[in-house]
């Protein structure tokens, strides 16, 4: 499959490059939101491209997400803020059409609800308010909300776990539970990787279960890139993406 070449690709590249020592936490390239926030007063950019395939009885769905960004500062110790937009287009290979447009944007935030000594475990809420601003073609044009209880835990050096448990309402009686399962593996002081499954209930009826792989690789101090790959586990779907994101630090003065 193309996707998984051009993942295998990217994957050895940023393997054979140079070492930096961990000084960013991000939420990407997994769909498993950390529990940790960014610093005080500090703003993080984490930006990412996405190329999925979805096979659906009508025919098959290109869906690009070119790209997508999300902005985090954080405004106290346990209050992050939080701003999400991305660029959508699907390509629909049966009609020979394609649509494009903004999606809804969302404005959230991350609150830590427990941190015990030494961050080894730390527990927050996470909820984004959706905003009908995006394109018609491309969103429904109705409020609604994400929510997420993400939790995280240090086992010693090498090995971190996050989950998370959400429910999503994205209006018009249209709404989700979620769950993730993440386990991060630290290579070195540069490289790790992650193995996840994940999945929603979509309506309370329909379940669909997914499982996702990734490289995350520091390029320097505060800048980290990644490449992950994904696929349906009981439907015909899968994605491969690529992301940059970088912590600009405090952006206040003393």
């Amino acid at each position: 499959m193309r996707l998984v070449k051009y993942f295998l690709v990217f994957l050895f590249t940023l393997i054979t490059g140079f070492s930096y020592g961990q000084t960013i936490s991000t939420d990407r390239p997994d769909q498993t939101e950390s529990a940790t926030l960014v610093g005080l007063k500090s703003l993080q950019l984490e930006s990412g491209i996405l190329f999925s395939s979805v096979h659906e009885p009508f025919g098959n769905t290109v869906k690009h997400f070119v790209p997508s960004i999300l902005f985090r500062y954080g405004m106290s110790k346990k209050i992050e803020l939080r701003l999400y937009q991305e660029y959508e287009t699907n390509r629909f290979e049966l009609q020979n059409q394609a649509l494009s447009g903004l999606k809804n944007l969302q404005i959230g935030l991350k609150f830590l609800l427990f941190q015990k000594r030494e961050s080894t475990t730390e527990i927050a809420i996470i909820s984004h308010v959706i905003v009908p601003t995006g394109s018609k073609t491309i969103d429904q044009n109705s409020f609604g909300i994400i929510n997420k209880l993400a939790f995280s835990h240090r086992i010693g050096e090498q090995l971190n776990i996050g989950y998370n448990l959400g429910y999503d309402y994205h209006g018009k009686n249209s709404s989700k539970g979620t769950y993730s399962f993440a386990l991060c593996f630290r290579l070195d002081d540069s490289v790790g990787v992650y193995l996840e499954p994940y999945g929603e209930w979509e309506d309370l009826e329909k379940f669909t279960n997914s499982f996702d792989t990734g490289l995350t690789y520091l390029l320097g101090k505060n800048m980290q890139v990644d490449l992950s790959y994904g696929v349906g586990l009981n439907h015909n779907m899968q994605f491969v993406s690529a992301g940059l994101s970088w912590n600009l630090g405090r952006i206040s003065k003393k």
